[in-house]
């Protein structure tokens, strides 16, 4: 019956046809030890070959996948390798933006260190400003000493 219902559906293809259940013979219990041991070996062989079968689907399956695979991989073998490249660039950017941003703190460092060197230079001459007039005034303390004790010995 399922080969006249194959037979009846030309224009199907053969991998559908090949997909059908095949027609495993019915065995007549009215019959002989020697037809049942037949019936037996037809259909261990009947089993064997679809076994068979199943495993070249298999194979061929894979076949189909690691050249499905494959095209996949060359077609997107540019998007990858762009994906690649811009990836490398924002690294690379990253990295120079990261020096750069070292060099400028270098640079703030510096010129934190070449204010508070003026600042010290600066306070080391109001120092020096204020030693000279402390010694000015010391003078000028001995001079008026001087006077009150050279008019006082008068």
């Amino acid at each position: 019956m399922e080969k006249d219902l194959v037979k009846a559906m030309p224009f199907l293809p053969q991998m559908f046809q090949d997909a059908m259940p095949t027609h495993v013979p019915a065995m007549q219990y009215r019959t002989g030890i020697v037809k049942d041991i037949v019936h037996n070996m037809k259909l261990g062989r009947m089993s064997k070959d679809m076994a068979r079968r199943k495993e070249i689907a298999e194979n061929q399956n894979a076949i189909i996948k690691a050249n499905l695979d494959t095209m996949h991989a060359v077609m997107t073998f540019s998007a990858r390798m762009q994906d690649t490249f811009e990836e490398y660039q924002f690294r690379r950017d990253v990295r120079k933006a990261e020096i750069r941003r070292c060099d400028l703190e270098n640079q703030k460092t510096e010129l934190k260190n070449q204010f508070l060197y003026q600042k010290i230079k600066e306070q080391e001459g109001k120092n020096i400003l204020l030693q000279m007039e402390i010694k000015q005034q010391e003078i000028d303390l001995r001079m008026k000493e001087r006077e009150v004790d050279g008019s006082a010995g008068d």
